[in-house]
């Protein structure tokens, strides 16, 4: 089984809910979990590598990455610390943390996630799915990704939208 990496786009008085009481966000996901729409994204199994290119940080230290790109998969706050949604709880980012996650990846070139791109490190530091090779299908595999998540983001942020992250 894979660990996939899912956003998802809520308004600020459905966070609220959620907060609240977490399983109205799981009967949600379970609801729209296969429909990737405008706010929903899936970045498949690039999300630890993403977080890695982004922050220079793997799993076990990404504590010690500077905010907000750190916030990028995990989110800043947990949505439930009791509820696991596949391999652990959701995360999430308000409004105002989307919009500044958003202007921090909008200073980040593509050449920089290739100058960040390390296989060996990127094994040793055991990062997901751990079987990194210097190729070139790898690298791109991971900028379709940060595109795809970048624009995410931006849509985001330009909506006012509060941000959940999980893994299933």
């Amino acid at each position: 089984m894979s660990m996939i990496g899912k956003f998802f786009q809520v308004t600020d008085n459905e966070l609220e809910e959620y907060l609240a009481n977490s399983l109205l966000f799981e009967k949600r996901i379970d609801a729209e979990d296969s429909d990737e729409g405008s706010n929903v994204c899936d970045i498949d199994k690039s999300w630890d590598a993403l977080s890695f290119l982004l922050t220079g940080f793997g799993p076990s230290e990404l504590k010690k990455a500077e905010a907000p790109l750190s916030w990028v998969i995990f989110g800043a706050q947990i949505l439930d610390e009791n509820q696991d949604l596949g391999y652990g709880p959701a995360g999430y980012l308000t409004s105002d943390q989307v919009s500044d996650l958003n202007n921090a990846l909008n200073r980040i070139p593509i050449s920089q996630l290739k100058e960040n791109y390390d296989p060996a490190k990127m094994n040793e530091l055991g990062i997901y799915p751990n079987f990194w090779e210097n190729n070139e299908d790898e690298i791109d595999y991971l900028i379709n990704h940060f595109i795809k998540l970048k624009e995410f983001y931006k849509i985001s942020s330009l909506n006012g939208q509060a941000v959940i992250t999980y893994l299933s």
